[in-house]
Order: structure tokens, then C-alpha cells, then sequence
């Protein structure tokens, strides 16, 4: 008898093909720390993340691939942009549907936390946004709930958003790999996903691709190690260095390497909408 997996919001099953023999690979033949050598394998190693930089610079349309940064996860990610820029006492906006890895930072910062209120369809009610958006330190959106999978408005929240001035970080958990859509086109100052839900990569690898100057305004949450300008005490300014301090997740990267080999957003798109149809039709009796 076959089981049908139904825990694609929490982790995607089954993974791209190609992604536990990368990592298997790299374990078992390479296992280098790039940036720590200057030997073949850590180049060969070295050019596999920039092109997953790349890869993702491209599906995703950021304005730079050098402001592609991996973290430790999707939570890693919104705590690296949440903890290096809002202060205590400054006033973030959110949506009625955040993730914990929203607003427990938040709250342990001490914000002030403004909701959008939900509209009955599932989405954020943009007629009732606060006058003064100007007054927002920062916010924070959901592309699509964990809950509900509706997809939010977010092109328009972010005209509102780019007219008072105010940053406008995405958490795609929930869309990155299933919905495609434009970092440029939403102008968004952060996006923030994981590698394993809709990009069908490992787990334990998140990716935060910055605006350029938004992300001059964020201070590193981590320090270290590089493998860059080690003879200096002071965090490297240059990107992804800036972001990305101690060894990389290098198995994880190299299985998300493996993953974005060939994704077509509107074939997936189609196949998962078809498999909604019919899991809903089953649902309520009908045939299909």
C-alpha cells in the first residue's frame, strides 16, 4: 500500500533527484572548507557554492549575487535581518499570519509590533494599513501562510511600503520553489527562504538575499572566521563575507546545487494545482 506524504509546509518529500548523491559525494570524495585552502579541491568546491549563488540569483531575480548569503536555516535567515537592524522600542509591521521565527525576535528585542489585520479571504487587509507607514522601522511579511497557503498581496503592501520608505523583508517560506515571483519586481530590501521545503534541498540551509544598500545598514549577528582578510580583527565589509562567518553548511549547499539544476516553476505549478484539484474533488465525492 502506498502512502501519500502530506507534510510538504513543515519539509518537502521526496527530494530533487541528484541531492543525497551530491551530498553523499562531497562527503565521501571532497569534504574541503572552502576558503581555508587554496588546494583544487577547495576551488572545485568554492566554484559549486558561487554557481548555487548564482543559480539562485537568477530564479529569483536579486539585484546581486554576491548578497546571496546561506545561513542555518530559514529561522537563522529572519533572525540575521530582524536582530542586525530593528532596535528596541522601534516600530515593525507585520502581517496577522508570522511565523514564530517573526515574532519571538521581535519580541525578545522589545518592538513595538503593529499587525495588518486579516480580510475574510485569507489575506492581509491592505484598506486597513496605519496612515503613517513613514513611522515603521522595518517590515516583515509572509508570502503565503503555513496554515492557509493563501498568497498575500504583497506587489501592492510593497508600492505602499516603498512610497513611506520603509524596508520590506519577505519570509517565502512557504512560495520559494512553487510561486515564481521577482525580488527586483517587489522591491523588496530582504528575502528569506529555506532550502527545504518548495526547493526540495536538505535541511539545516537558509538563504537571506540582501538588497545591496539595505543590507550596508544590517549589522552582522555572527563574527568569525572567513577565510578572508584574517589578519584583521574587524568583520569583513565586502559580501558574502559579511553574512557569512564560520564554515558553511558545504553538504547542504552542494544537495541545493543538486536541486536548482532544473526547476520549471510553471510545469510544477500546473502539476501541484492539478493534485489540488483532485485531493479536493476526492474530498467532497467526485470523480475525477
Amino acid at each position: 500500500m502506498k502512502t501519500i506524504y502530506m507534510d510538504n509546509a513543515a519539509t518537502s518529500f521526496p527530494k530533487a533527484t541528484g541531492v543525497s548523491d551530491a551530498i553523499k559525494r562531497f562527503l565521501d570524495e571532497d569534504c574541503s572548507n572552502i576558503g581555508r585552502g587554496s588546494y583544487v579541491r577547495t576551488q572545485e568546491a568554492g566554484l559549486q557554492v558561487i554557481e548555487t549563488r548564482e543559480r539562485i540569483f537568477d530564479l529569483f531575480d536579486c539585484p546581486d549575487a554576491k548578497h546571496v548569503i546561506f545561513t542555518g536555516g530559514m529561522t537563522a535567515s529572519l533572525n540575521t535581518v530582524i536582530k542586525g537592524y530593528v532596535k528596541k522600542g522601534d516600530r515593525v509591521l507585520i502581517s496577522s499570519f508570522e511565523h514564530n521565527s517573526v515574532v519571538r525576535p521581535l519580541v525578545q528585542i522589545g518592538a513595538e509590533i503593529v499587525r495588518i489585520p486579516a480580510a475574510s479571504e485569507g489575506v492581509s487587509d491592505l484598506s486597513a494599513l496605519p496612515k503613517d507607514l513613514s513611522s515603521f522601522r522595518l517590515c516583515v511579511h509572509t508570502h503565503a501562510s503555513n496554515v492557509s497557503g493563501m498568497i498575500q498581496p504583497i506587489e501592492a503592501l510593497s508600492s505602499r511600503l516603498f512610497e513611506a520608505g520603509v524596508p520590506l523583508v519577505l519570509d517565502a517560506a512557504q512560495t520559494a520553489g512553487h510561486v515564481p515571483f521577482s525580488m527586483k519586481k517587489l522591491r523588496l530590501s530582504a528575502l528569506c527562504m529555506p532550502a527545504h521545503k518548495g526547493l526540495l534541498g536538505p535541511q539545516g540551509l537558509g538563504i537571506l538575499c540582501f538588497d545591496p544598500a539595505f543590507a550596508d545598514r544590517v549589522e552582522p549577528l555572527i563574527a568569525g572566521g572567513t577565510g578572508s582578510l584574517s589578519h584583521s580583527e574587524q568583520i569583513p565589509s565586502f559580501y558574502p563575507d559579511r553574512f557569512e562567518a564560520g564554515t558553511l553548511n558545504l553538504p547542504g549547499i552542494m544537495g541545493l546545487h543538486a536541486a536548482l539544476g532544473d526547476i520549471d516553476f510553471a510545469f510544477r505549478r500546473a502539476h501541484e494545482l492539478k493534485l489540488i484539484h483532485l485531493f479536493l474533488s476526492r474530498l467532497s465525492g467526485g470523480n475525477v
